[in-house]
């Protein structure tokens, strides 16, 4: 019984906040000055009550309209994005001091394994030569917000490239992949995290990418959360 009491003034709160917006609000004020003019006599009688009752219908549903996009929210099917597949390519090259370095391209391809569909998809990847010490992180692309969607089963791709010099040691580039999106086409509603997307580039097996382990997700993200922390950072 508590509870129903509860969710009663939770409801009751909701709607005279929404109240109060509404008979304060622009539009409300300049209605009644409008009908003021117009009849050229003060609102009063019926029409005042008229206008009290809009505004209470007005905030019961907003009210109730603010609760049923947060349960839509909460319930909608959530769309999920895996690693697919990837191609890389290397390409050798000289900087302008003769020093040998070498091109890795990479294009990956993601998946929507979910249930639901990502509406403005945006991601960044990071790449961390963890080897190096310290660490060398640095942001490898950054696609901003698309105004298109992403069902079930269609995937997307994300393409940049890494350099490193030859004459250094062997390292290994740790990638992560963030993928931000909203469940919902309303610009305004939440954005949402997908789940981190982790890989592990070898010289060793320069044609693949691999599995991350814990250790070395732990050294990467150490690195990529301070250059995160420096402030906005340009791919």
């Amino acid at each position: 019984m508590l509870v129903v009491f509860r969710h009663v003034w939770e409801f009751v709160v909701a709607v005279l906040r929404s109240w109060g917006v509404l008979t304060t609000g622009g539009f409300l004020v300049a209605l009644i000055g409008l009908w003021e003019h117009l009849s050229a006599r003060p609102i009063a009688g019926w029409p005042l009550w008229i206008a009290v009752a809009l505004s209470l219908v007005c905030a019961c549903f907003s009210a109730w309209r603010k609760e049923r996009l947060t349960v839509e929210n909460l319930t909608a099917p959530r769309p999920d994005f895996i690693f697919d597949r990837s191609q890389i390519t290397i390409h050798s090259f000289r900087d302008s001091s003769g020093k040998p370095f070498i091109r890795i391209g990479f294009l990956m391809r993601f998946i929507n394994k979910g249930k639901g569909t990502a509406y403005n998809l945006s991601s960044k990847t990071y790449a961390c030569w963890i080897n190096d010490v310290p660490p060398k992180a640095g942001l490898a692309d950054s696609i901003p917000a698309s105004v298109d969607r992403t069902m079930p089963d269609q995937a997307k791709s994300v393409r940049f490239t890494a350099e490193r010099c030859t004459r250094e040691d062997s390292s290994l580039l740790l990638i992560q992949i963030e993928i931000k999106f909203r469940r919902r086409p309303d610009f305004n509603s939440p954005i949402y995290d997908n789940e981190p997307i982790w890989k592990t580039w070898d010289p060793q097996m320069p044609d693949r990418l691999c599995e991350a382990n814990e250790n070395d997700v732990l050294l990467a993200k150490r690195a990529i959360d301070a250059l995160k922390a420096e402030g906005p950072v340009r791919s």
